[in-house]
């Protein structure tokens, strides 16, 4: 299992590098994405949802390590910060529909949610492909 993980790790690292490379995305691209994938990746944990769960971890990790990277970057650190309360702010609103959609089964919804998910993909450069259907 700890193999898995470190692997998982070494490709999301992997993944990062040649996505930030390729789609060179904005600072506010980041931060507001890391709070979108952050509750994508909770809100699935909680619901017990394997696939979205996954979907969201790989996320996480990709923007998780951008973030780190970049924590001595001032001008990095003044768009994350200066943006802080509104991204966190969104990203609730998405776990908030997200759970919604998902244990009522609300098709239309869960695909508004990760539509947005999406379009953070296609900004970060990341797959567009690996949403998992509702």
């Amino acid at each position: 299992m700890y193999r898995l993980k470190q692997m998982t790790a070494l490709a999301a690292l992997a993944l990062a590098a040649n996505a930030a490379f390729a789609a060179d995305p904005t600072h506010g691209a980041i931060s507001r994405c890391f709070f979108v994938y952050a509750q994508i990746f909770e809100t699935a944990k909680n619901l017990e949802n394997a696939p979205v769960f996954v979907y969201g971890q790989k996320r996480l990790a990709w923007v998780g390590g951008y973030v780190q990277a970049q924590q001595n970057n001032p001008q990095f650190k003044s768009v994350f910060e200066g943006n802080l309360k509104a991204n966190k702010q969104a990203g609730v609103a998405i776990g908030a529909r997200l759970t919604r959609a998902i244990r009522s089964g609300d098709v239309r919804e869960y695909t508004a949610v990760m539509n947005i998910a999406r379009e953070c993909d296609k900004q970060l450069g990341l797959p567009t492909n690996d949403i998992p259907p509702p």
